[in-house]
């Protein structure tokens, strides 16, 4: 008889819910029909009234922060890591989830992915700008590029950027799937139980 993983009531298998683990590999858990509601009504609350104005504050401030880190990383090491990638996804996803109120759906999904994309294309062209200047300076330019230069030019260095570094568009997938990804609406996963192999089939005692 199988035991209730939520209070540990034992409960007849044929009332058991049976749900899937955190890991595939995690054999499935037995819940009693009460525990199993509960989790149900958890979940679904959790898309309900979502605070969309203070998620989408808080995912431009966090792309922007995340775009400047990426930035400074990038032109201190010369190198751009994948890992900072599924960082900058990440963190932007949990400070959508956290701004929300702790809620999850696709409309926050889209505010993360879409802030991430944000934060890809900042670190991009400061990146560019940061180059151009090494190289105008070279070439003798007095003074510093402005922050923002002309729409032209910024467009132009993002489109030389992606084409001399292919890979980059890599890492932005990565990122934007992080940040899609991590505020999907949670469900329990229902399954069946598992049965034991017949006498037959099981190996020798």
């Amino acid at each position: 008889m199988p035991t209730c993983a939520g209070c540990g009531v034992p409960i007849a298998e044929e009332r058991a819910v049976f749900v899937a683990g955190k890991r595939p590999s995690d054999a499935p858990l037995a819940l009693c029909s009460v525990c199993a509601e509960k989790i149900e009504q958890v979940v679904q609350s959790e898309t309900q009234h979502p605070n969309i104005v203070l998620a989408v504050a808080f995912a431009v401030a966090t792309a922007l922060l995340t775009a400047f880190l990426w930035y400074q990383i990038v032109v201190r090491t010369g190198l751009q890591l994948g890992i900072l990638a599924i960082g900058v996804g990440w963190l932007i996803a949990r400070a959508v989830i956290y701004a929300s109120g702790n809620k999850r759906g696709p409309a926050l999904q889209w505010i993360s992915t879409a802030a991430t994309l944000f934060a890809m294309l900042v670190a991009q062209y400061l990146i560019m700008r940061h180059f151009l200047g090494e190289a105008l300076v070279e070439e003798g330019y007095p003074g510093q590029l402005p922050l923002f230069l002309p729409i032209g030019l910024i467009w132009a260095l993002l489109k030389e950027g992606l084409g001399n570094a292919p890979m980059t568009l890599f890492f932005w997938v990565i990122a934007m799937w992080e940040g899609y990804s991590l505020p999907r609406a949670r469900s329990l996963r229902r399954v069946l139980p598992q049965t034991p192999p017949p006498p037959e089939m099981a190996g020798p005692q």
